[in-house]
């Protein structure tokens, strides 16, 4: 295993951070066991190298200089001065599940350092780059440690059924992230926390809360301070 942990180096230089412990209940998603993730392939033959006949057998680290020298789709996210989106009014919220064995969140918090680093520090981000870290959230939506996870993010609703607005009995921006990014916006009330939920049935808001959590903005994190461990009002941000 130390080596899913560990951040791939390519000819010296960083290519990926490696998987975050607690993910290893996905890591079977892209190390597509007993073969890779097709996901990858596809880039391979379809975006980088325009051969439908590229394998993954054929993969050694050159590619990786290839896939950075080429970049199609300029989808190379490295321009880390955002302070063009910043000066117009912009306002990011980002947030990665600490449990995700697709993309390790690792990558998010390289991103968001990055920006940092080029932006004047982390507490220069705050006014309008809030980074958030989901413990037991998996890729997108569930968990398999019944971690409170549900914030309405993207692509979340599809997992309770498509007739789900926001959070279920909880439809505001203490608990929802679309609608804490849109009162950031419209009344510039920065998300201080936000409330992460699950249920009985993980998925089924019929069955009732199980537990509710703050998720904090990095780099703090939720503290257990006293009290029922499955309310929000036991924990803070620090």
């Amino acid at each position: 295993m130390a080596k899913e942990y560990a951040d791939y180096v390519a000819n010296g230089q960083l290519a990926f951070p490696g998987f975050q412990v607690s993910s290893e209940h996905q890591m079977s998603l892209p190390l597509g066991l007993p073969f890779p993730l097709p996901l990858g392939d596809g880039y391979m033959q379809f975006f980088l190298f325009n051969d439908p006949t590229w394998q993954w057998p054929q993969y050694n680290d050159s590619v990786v200089q290839i896939a950075d020298a080429a970049d199609p789709g300029d989808l190379t996210a490295d321009n880390y001065n955002m302070a063009a989106f910043r000066n117009r009014g912009g306002k990011l919220l980002l947030y990665h599940g600490q449990s995700d064995g697709l993309i390790t969140p690792k990558s998010s918090t390289l991103f968001y350092n990055r920006v940092a680093n080029a932006m004047g520090g982390v507490a220069a981000l705050q006014p309008w780059f809030r980074y958030f870290l989901a413990p037991g959230l998996q890729h997108v939506a569930g968990t398999a440690v019944d971690a409170p996870w549900y914030i309405a993010g993207g692509n979340q609703a599809g997992a309770l059924g498509t007739d789900v607005y926001s959070v279920p009995g909880f439809a505001d921006a203490q608990h929802d992230a679309f609608l804490a990014l849109i009162k950031w916006v419209e009344q510039g009330s920065a998300p201080d926390k936000i409330i992460a939920t699950t249920w009985n049935q993980q998925t089924v808001p019929s069955s009732g809360v199980l537990r509710q959590r703050p998720l904090c903005p990095f780099p703090k994190k939720q503290l257990y301070v006293s009290g029922n461990p499955n309310v929000p009002a036991s924990f803070k941000c620090a």
